[in-house]
């Protein structure tokens, strides 16, 4: 680059290479007390600075413009180049800084937050108990969760670690609130699919109570619940997690009950329809064409668009 000349461009004072000489037959002869430089002297001096060879021609013809010596004011620009590239390099360097910065605090944060769902697991056991007995508790529970409440449930459990920090993670668009799906996906499209089997199969709570075996006594047990969530649909393992995570109280006897009250909050519920609709594999190909047509790959796409963070 042009910085490389630097040295050269220095050392034109009269004690290296701008010292008087006598006129030879390849220069315009220089007034009397010039200093000036010949291309002989100016590829020494090149060498003599440990610049590579090869590109001497080419540089003595930009700097001398058509004339075959060269003065001093043929390189101050060096000057103001050189200063250029220092303030290029110290813009490159605080960016540099700036997204080492951003990727600590980011992986701090998921650390936060991987530490903080290990704290909600072995304290409840289950993601949709710890939303529904720590982070929203009471029969009038919300499904969503503000800042101010978010940090004041942490004091109260006693999470203290970072809470703004782990606010950050969970509020990933910074809406200003976190729902269930924000801690943790699986449990929430868990919880939206049996939401919308109460509202649109059974009608309510109460009758979804009746239709898994608890009409005489209120009370649904655990085989009833799996039996009827896999009629319906569900996988053995989304079942489970489902019961473990509605029982609020489990019991170490293992004779654990689902009532009436453990389901009333899912038809208060409005989760997002992506949550609980059926996957419309037509509809992923036509995405993926599309992102192939204005990305040209898939890798593409995910930075620039899907997760530009």
């Amino acid at each position: 680059g042009a910085h490389a000349v630097a040295p050269a461009a220095s050392s034109l004072q009269p004690n290296v290479l701008a010292s008087p000489r006598q006129p030879s037959s390849e220069d315009v002869p220089p007034a009397p007390g010039d200093t000036v430089v010949t291309y002989s002297r100016f590829v020494k001096s090149l060498h003599m600075f440990g610049f590579p060879a090869g590109f001497e021609q080419l540089l003595f013809s930009s700097l001398a413009g058509g004339r075959h010596h060269l003065d001093i004011a043929d390189l101050h620009w060096l000057e103001g180049e050189q200063k250029r590239q220092r303030r290029k390099e110290e813009a490159k360097k605080k960016v540099f800084q700036a997204q080492a910065r951003h990727n600590r605090i980011k992986q701090d944060g998921l650390e936060r937050l991987h530490a903080f769902k290990e704290f909600l697991k072995r304290k409840c056991g289950s993601y949709i108990r710890a939303w529904r007995t720590l982070l929203s508790p009471g029969p009038e529970g919300s499904m969503v969760l503000q800042k101010q409440q978010f940090m004041k449930v942490c004091a109260q459990m006693g999470w203290c670690r970072s809470v703004s920090l782990l606010w950050n993670e969970l509020d990933r668009d910074n809406s200003g609130n976190i729902t269930m799906d924000d801690l943790d996906f699986r449990s929430a499209e868990a919880l939206a699919r049996l939401h919308h089997l109460i509202v649109t199969t059974f009608g309510s709570a109460s009758a979804a109570v009746h239709a898994m075996g608890g009409g005489s006594t209120g009370r649904i047990k655990q085989a009833d619940f799996e039996t009827t969530l896999q009629e319906h649909g569900f996988s053995k393992s989304t079942a489970k997690l489902l019961f473990r995570g509605l029982v609020k109280e489990p019991r170490k006897d293992g004779k654990q009950f689902l009532s009436e009250d453990d389901l009333i909050f899912l038809e208060r519920w409005k989760p997002d329809a992506w949550l609980f609709a059926p996957a419309d594999e037509d509809a992923k190909e036509a995405l993926k064409a599309k992102l192939l047509r204005k990305f040209h790959s898939f890798l593409s796409a995910w930075r620039k668009l899907l997760d530009r963070d």
